[in-house]
């Protein structure tokens, strides 16, 4: 599977109802996410792989100043803009290679693991995206643990996928050796 397959995959997902298909309540990593940064006034920020909106909307009650989250699922943009009618938010259904604008902050929730090639994109990303002394913000799930341990010994041996959507296995010394290759400071929370 590759990830312009998985569009298909979410446009399905977010047409049926999302809460049959996400196993996990997002929102502690949202609130970890809201709390690496102590104040959010005058940051415009960009949410890259938004789904609903959940993030986004708390972005913006945390104060940011302008916040636009992107998804390249039609479906879920749709969702979040039925839902959400924020003034410092702004939702669009569009690839993030598309953008063009650089922001204070850039955050992908949970969206690394699923791209082809997830440190190509983090590069791309920082290049094109990030003002310079801006912040980078990802999440993915952590498999440096005991069902992580016979996941990755499962895909290794017998090829058997992850989950549904996961392309990629991503461990905190990926992010530690990719940092250090492109000089960058990093900081880890567990949640």
């Amino acid at each position: 599977m590759k990830n312009k397959d998985l569009k298909k995959v979410y446009n399905s997902v977010y047409s049926k109802g999302s809460s049959g298909f996400y196993t996990y309540s997002s929102f502690p990593e949202s609130l970890a996410i809201i709390q690496l940064i102590s104040n959010w006034a005058n940051l415009d920020v960009l949410e890259i792989g938004c789904g609903e909106g959940r993030l986004a909307a708390m972005l913006c009650f945390a104060e940011a100043h302008r916040v636009k989250a992107i998804d390249y699922s039609k479906e879920a943009i749709e969702i979040a803009s039925s839902r959400l009618s924020l003034p410092a938010l702004e939702l669009a259904c569009q690839d993030y290679k598309e953008e063009r604008e650089r922001y204070d902050v850039v955050i992908l929730q949970g969206v690394l693991e699923h791209m082809d090639c997830p440190w190509q994109t983090l590069e791309e990303v920082m290049k094109n995206n990030v003002k310079k002394g801006g912040y980078l913000i990802t999440s993915s799930p952590s498999f440096v643990n005991p069902r992580g341990y016979v996941w990755m010994a499962l895909k290794t041996l017998l090829e058997v996928p992850m989950s549904l959507s996961d392309l990629h296995v991503l461990c905190p010394h990926d992010f530690e050796e990719f940092a250090e290759k492109n000089g960058l400071d990093l900081e880890m929370v567990a949640v």
